[in-house]
């Protein structure tokens, strides 16, 4: 400590009169006197139990939004490999109900040809299938 400079010292714990815990801030100023001698001390001190508190509270917050933000994170990433394959099997399952009901008509032109009776209904219902289903996609 320097003649003039002030030295401040937190966290100097205490007993109460009820006996419970507190905590002190204390400022040690020196006092020049003459030809800047050192002509005494002011010594001030304050309770800091209620601002060490809030501060502890307040960083117990700033951790508890961090894991928030970095569970927010993981489920963004775990949710979008999902979604993208969620999507792919709606698409998949899609099409191969178009491919289904293709077939299901292709059955009676298979026989048709078979018996060498093709008739026009029957190609012209596989034509309306293939192209409802938009097949070539």
């Amino acid at each position: 400590m320097g003649k003039s400079q002030k030295t401040r010292l937190d966290d100097i714990r205490y007993i109460r009169k009820d006996r419970t815990a507190g905590e002190l801030g204390i400022t040690l100023t020196p006092i020049l006197g003459k030809d800047n001698q050192k002509a005494g001390l002011l010594l001030v001190g304050s309770d800091i139990s209620e601002r060490k508190l809030m501060e502890r509270q307040l960083l117990q917050i700033q951790k508890l939004k961090s894991i928030g933000e970095l569970a927010t994170g993981i489920a963004h990433e775990i949710n979008t490999p999902t979604q993208y394959v969620g999507s792919n099997i709606r698409f998949i399952q899609a099409q191969i109900g178009s491919i289904q009901r293709i077939w299901q008509r292709l059955d009676p032109l298979i026989k048709a040809i078979k018996q060498g009776k093709i008739e026009p209904e029957i190609i012209s219902s596989l034509e309306g299938i293939v192209k409802e289903t938009d097949f070539d996609y």
